[in-house]
């Protein structure tokens, strides 16, 4: 697995820090908690586009007002905010971005539209994770209860339900795969086209800009730590990866991931041959975790706990009170992986003493 390239091997960079200038587009990172909140890019041009909006936290509009403003690109301007998922970290300050963005015209996948719009639901994928990890009733509810003044109470916001205006509805392709053949939008002298790449949430895309061969990730990036915890998630996530390593370099120059460490030079984009390389390492680990789970419980029956911490190096790094009382993202994917194998009829899930166990 070869080593990522600094930003100084990337064409036209002309900032670090916490806005990197890309001559033609913009990254507004996080200046704290990189992994937790998410970058906004925004693609410059007579008819600018955003990317992600960020959260009243991190980005927060007053640094997207900042550079904006420092780009000389009028707010009024801006053409489109496509969403690359309903995560909320790429979502939340989406009502305040296009107050200010008055003019612009919201894009997302049809599959993530509600998520977005009602950001305090429970997701179906939460609510199927509480139950594989044999969370109680009261449990769940206390979920349910806390979510929503839980996020008011965080991000300082109460703006919800979001105005979106377009959906994108196209499906993940396999045989036929190919970024050019998806919808798309034309922005000036560019083309976007909207790839799905479902698996770390329903309506996961990515954004292809065809004319500067440029491929924005958002979240669909080697090794991300979360995965829907449904049982049709790790095969849209497996054939999401498998289209990804058909690309070939001719099309794709780089990459751009949507969380970047404003202490790092060379962490967002990436070589698309560069990139390439980690998607089949990532694939294979994947395939190598599905072989090695039922020989594990094989031997005796685990909990999905039991299971990350034997699979999953860093799951140990989490901190007691998210391994205790939240769903760490690293878990997704044992949750994942063992209904697949259930699915299969290699494993399968017992209760003892209110535990849900897996064993084959």
């Amino acid at each position: 697995m070869t080593a990522r390239r600094s930003l100084n091997h990337f064409p036209n960079v002309k900032k670090m820090g916490v806005t990197v200038d890309c001559g033609d587009f913009l990254i507004i990172r996080p200046t704290t908690s990189y992994r937790m909140h998410s970058s906004v890019i925004v693609l410059k041009g007579e008819e600018p586009v955003i990317i992600d909006t960020g959260t009243t936290i991190e980005p927060g509009m007053q640094r997207i007002i900042d550079s904006l403003k420092n780009f000389s690109i009028d707010p009024l301007s801006v053409k489109y905010i496509i969403l690359t998922h309903s995560h909320s970290d790429h979502v939340l300050q989406l009502y305040k971005l296009q107050r200010y963005c008055s003019h612009a015209k919201v894009i997302c996948h049809e599959r993530d539209a509600f998520n977005i719009q009602h950001p305090t639901r429970m997701e179906k994928s939460w609510q199927k994770a509480l139950q594989l990890l044999g969370k109680s009733q009261m449990n769940q509810f206390l979920y349910r209860l806390l979510s929503s003044p839980g996020y008011i109470v965080f991000y300082r916001s109460i703006n919800f339900y979001p105005r979106i205006d377009y959906v994108v509805n196209n499906s993940l392709t396999r045989n036929t795969f190919d970024l050019i053949n998806h919808p798309k939008i034309h922005i000036g002298k560019e083309v976007l086209h909207f790839i799905p790449t479902p698996g770390h949430s329903a309506g996961h895309m990515c954004i292809y800009n065809s004319t500067s061969k440029i491929l924005f990730l958002g979240d669909f990036v080697p090794f991300t730590p979360w995965i829907n915890p449904l049982p049709e998630a790790l095969d849209e996530m497996i054939h999401s990866l498998q289209n990804f390593i058909k690309i070939p370099s001719a099309q794709v120059e780089y990459t751009v991931s949507a969380h970047g460490d404003f202490r790092k030079e060379n962490w967002e984009i990436t070589t698309w041959d560069e990139e390439k390389e980690r998607f089949r390492f990532f694939l294979d680990t994947i395939y190598e975790s599905l072989e090695r789970i039922p020989k594990l419980v094989r031997v005796k029956s685990l909990t999905s706990e039991q299971i990350a911490q034997l699979i999953i190096p860093q799951y140990r790094r989490y901190l007691w009170i998210m391994r205790v009382f939240f769903i760490p993202p690293a878990l997704t994917w044992i949750l994942a992986y063992c209904q697949k194998l259930e699915q299969q009829g290699e494993i399968k899930r017992i209760t003892k003493n209110n535990k849900i166990l897996w064993m084959a």
